[in-house]
């Protein structure tokens, strides 16, 4: 289970922040937030739904990887988030990627290398 404690530090969400949460469902994560380490959410198998806010620049190796199948990740800056090595979840676990109204160019663009995520990311009406 997870102790509930939060390791951040200067806008930075560290290294298993959430590691092994059992219990946690969804999650939006603070604005104050302007970068994800590395192994965030792994173990989290109850997880469905991960809310990236628009302060977040940088996602570190494997910082949303989940150990269980996502619904959503979610994105609310116009302008997508410098990836690192595995930093989404396998494509094969995930849902779908909002993101949104009129950013799809952007992410696009930032994620060029990443094409089998494109597949999936879809527009917040």
């Amino acid at each position: 289970s997870c102790t509930g404690r939060v390791q951040s530090a200067g806008g930075i969400l560290e290294n298993g922040a959430f590691e092994d949460c059992l219990a946690l469902q969804k999650i939006t994560l603070p604005q104050s937030l302007s970068e994800l380490e590395s192994g965030i959410f792994l173990g989290c198998s109850s997880l469905k739904e991960i809310v990236i806010p628009q302060s977040v620049r940088k996602i570190g190796n494997q910082g949303l990887r989940t150990s269980n199948n996502l619904e959503s990740l979610v994105f609310e800056g116009q302008e997508a988030p410098e990836l690192s090595n595995g930093s989404l979840p396998f494509v094969e676990n995930l849902t779908r990627i909002i993101i949104p109204q009129g950013s799809s160019e952007s992410y696009k663009a930032q994620w060029k290398a990443y094409p089998e995520y494109q597949q999936i990311m879809e527009e917040r009406p």
